[in-house]
């Protein structure tokens, strides 16, 4: 039998049996084909790279290419099967490659490996549309707590102000609104532009000197 130790003796620590190792995942690597803006390249390394690694165990290798050259670079990519593992597609491209095979059906896939994939695309049957050849080759993006934005019409308060006009809530409206400054100012050239102030902001910041965007 053990033997008490004396008082105000120090006992040996006992030992302790070695902690189990966790056993890790080996981590997933995949290229993605993508295009990227001069203004806002894409980079392995960039922080929300590293948390998604580290979060997911899943490592982004981009294939970046300019803006003004993924459309020829996607067609060659495809025409030449020497695509990444993923890349973004307009549905022309599937339906111009997909058959043959160059692209790979993802519905089995998703049927075996991404349950709530599977789940919001049997509650979205009208995104069967996309099928190809009876097969699926595309997954929808899908967005969570988006801003949803639209084109929205601007007009100059100075210019109403100055007329003592209000502010147009309708079409009808806006004509009028139109007529009244055109009559105060004969000389005046009316400019419109579609799309909203992103476009607007891309059409002139670019021939002021900025480098965002272009014509497009």
């Amino acid at each position: 039998p053990p033997t008490a130790a004396p008082a105000g003796a120090t006992q040996a620590p006992q030992p302790t049996a070695a902690p189990t190792a966790v056993p890790t995942k080996a981590p997933v690597e995949f290229s993605f084909g993508k295009n990227e803006a001069p203004f806002h390249p894409l980079t392995n390394d960039a922080p929300a790279m590293q948390e998604i690694f580290k979060k997911t165990g899943c490592r982004i290798n981009w294939v970046a290419v300019s803006e003004a050259d993924m459309a020829a670079k996607r067609q060659v990519w495809l025409a030449t099967k020497q695509v990444p593992d993923y890349l973004i597609a307009r549905p022309d491209d599937i339906r111009d490659y997909a058959d043959p095979s160059v692209l790979m059906p993802v519905w089995p896939l998703v049927d075996k490996y991404a349950p709530n994939v599977k789940k919001y695309l049997e509650a979205h049957p009208d995104v069967r549309k996309w099928a190809m050849n009876g097969e699926f080759y595309l997954l929808p993006r899908q967005g969570f707590n988006d801003r949803v934005g639209a084109s929205l019409p601007l007009i100059r308060k100075d210019l109403l102000e100055k007329l003592g006009l209000a502010a147009p809530t309708d079409f009808e409206e806006l004509y009028d609104v139109l007529r009244e400054m055109k009559k105060a100012d004969p000389n005046i050239i009316g400019w419109t532009g579609r799309r909203g102030i992103k476009r607007f902001l891309r059409i002139n910041s670019y021939p002021m000197g900025s480098g965002m965007g272009g014509g497009r």
